[in-house]
């Protein structure tokens, strides 16, 4: 049996994007590239990483902006945090996180 088949197989038992994109987001990788990867909405990328954060016991801080897709993942709240504000993001008027595109 060929590992394509195999591949297919597990598919049809198994979702496997989840663990997909709890990878991808640990790489690094924007929303919208994962979204294209596993074949997701990005609103569907947002709950599967909400989830794979949850199982892996991780912190992922979004950018407050509705039309952004940014964010800082870390291993928990406050080291992401700090790492976010090392890195560019800062907090609005309103105390909303902005990532550093959004707050020029």
């Amino acid at each position: 049996m060929s590992a394509a088949a195999v591949c297919v197989r597990l598919r049809a038992t198994i979702d496997l994007r989840d663990g997909s994109v709890g990878y991808l987001a640990g790489r690094g990788r924007s929303v919208d590239e994962i979204a294209d990867a596993c074949e997701m909405s990005r609103a569907d990328v947002r709950a599967a990483m909400r989830a794979a954060d949850v199982r892996e016991g991780r912190c992922t801080l979004w950018c407050a902006t509705a039309t952004c897709q940014s964010y800082a993942r870390g291993e928990a709240h406050s080291a992401t945090l700090d790492r976010a504000l090392a890195l560019g993001w800062r907090h609005d008027l309103r105390a909303r996180l902005l990532c550093p595109r959004c707050t020029r």
